[in-house]
Formats: C-alpha cells, structure tokens, sequence
C-alpha cells in the first residue's frame, strides 16, 4: 500500500528506486542481516500476568523503559513471560530483569530462586515482588540487584526520558559487572553513547557490525572492537571506517 502510494506521488521514481536498492541490499547481505538478527539474548525482560492483573500501567511503562535502555547498550534483549517457566525458557537466560512488579506468579518465584542459585542474575527496578498472582505475601529469598526507577505514571518512555537515561547508566555497569557487554563500544564525545542502536555479530569468522542513530541530531562517535578501533568497511556505500564514524540522524551504519 505504501509503495502503490508513493507511486502516484511526485516523488515516485525516487520512492521505487530506494525500495528496490533496499531489497537488493537485503537479498545480497543476507546471511549478515540473519546472523544479527539470530543473536540469542542473554538479558530477559519480564512481562507479568501477574503484575498486569494488579498494577497495568505501572508494569507496562516500567517494563518499556527498562528494555528501551537495556537495547539501547548494544546487545540484544529478549521478553520472558510467567506462562513461559513450565518450558524452562528461564534457562535460556543469565539476566533476567523484573520490571516494578509488586505482583508475580508463585511458579515463577520458585523458578527464580533455581535460577539464581545456578548463577543467574535477578534485576528488580523500581517495586520489589511482595505478593502473588492471589494477592498472597510473597517473599523471595535470593539474592537480587535492586535499581531504582525514577519514571512517573504517564511519563512516556522516550528517548529523551530522564529515567531511561538512568536506567541506562545502571544497566551499563551492571552488564559490565557480569560479563555481558557488546564486543563493540560506541562513544560519543568520550562517553558511552545513549540514542545509538547497534548489535554485532560474526559470519564466517568475520565480524558484523550494525549501528543506527536514533537521535534527531547529527552525532560523531567512537567506535571500537574488543578494545581496539574498529577497522572496517560499510557494506552499504563501501566506505572505510577507521575508529570514527559520522551519523545523521536515523542513519544506518
């Protein structure tokens, strides 16, 4: 529908033209877009039927703005569910993040403490886990890394949100702290970058990189690889980066 539009615009030709080299691109990088695509994620996010029954909104807006600061740290982030703990999903994880729940399933807090004590890392934001799906006292005795949510009801968890941002900070250390960061570092002006997606993966022994700015500013960023600066070339337009890298706003790297 978009496209039969475009086309019966003044800008139709040109409209074509992108659609058509963007599925060229597609269809020639392939096994790059798959292999970043198919990166298993390590960092969970909880989604609660539990917490939806009791506090909605609270849940739900917490829960955005804890996985829009964890994409935001180039690595990728998966959606754990209650329903999904008799098939053992939880195992898939070494973080699982439980965004201000004052409500959980009992199966999933007995499941949590199996998970911690194999290693696993419990994240609460905001709220701590007090009772179950019944409104029963629940008390969860596992260690649990608490950080705080400074979101209010109604705020919208945009990019320019100030508890995203902090959630960010936090989430940032505590990856570094278990060993879950990116093998590529973004820096923008000497600081880890906030409003910059990317991901990495490897095809072939060869190192994928992608990187997008989603700010509404141009940005200049630092780029590395396991410490080093990256060295690479841009599969799209074939230019060199060596270390920096220049990004208009919503451009693809």
């Amino acid at each position: 529908a978009w496209a039969s539009t475009c086309t019966r615009g003044s800008h139709a030709s040109a409209a074509l033209d992108a659609l058509s080299q963007a599925a060229r691109d597609l269809r020639r990088y392939a096994p790059e877009v798959t292999a970043l695509a198919g990166e298993r994620p390590k960092v969970a996010v909880l989604l609660s039927s539990a917490a939806l029954a009791w506090e909605p909104r609270v849940h739900v807006e917490a829960q955005a703005r804890a996985h829009r600061a964890l994409s935001l740290l180039g690595i990728p982030v998966g959606y754990m569910l209650e329903e999904m703990v008799p098939d053992g999903a939880l195992g898939r994880y070494s973080m699982l993040v439980i965004p201000s729940a004052t409500h959980i399933s009992r199966a999933l807090a007995d499941a949590l403490g199996q998970f911690a004590s194999r290693g696993g890392t419990v994240v609460v934001t905001g709220s701590r886990p007090s009772a179950d799906e019944y409104g029963k006292p629940l008390v969860l005795a596992l260690p649990i890394t608490s950080v705080p949510d400074r979101g209010a009801s109604g705020a919208s968890p945009d990019l320019d949100d100030t508890a995203c941002r902090a959630l960010h900070r936090a989430f940032r250390r505590l990856l570094r702290e278990r060993g879950l960061t990116s093998e590529v570092s973004v820096r923008i002006d000497g600081h880890a970058a906030y409003g910059i997606d990317w991901r990495h993966a490897q095809v072939d022994r060869r190192d994928v990189v992608f990187i997008c700015n989603l700010l509404n500013r141009s940005v200049e960023g630092e780029l590395a690889l396991r410490g080093h600066p990256l060295e690479a070339t841009d599969l799209v337009t074939a230019r060199k980066v060596v270390g920096r890298a220049k990004l208009e706003p919503l451009e693809v790297l």
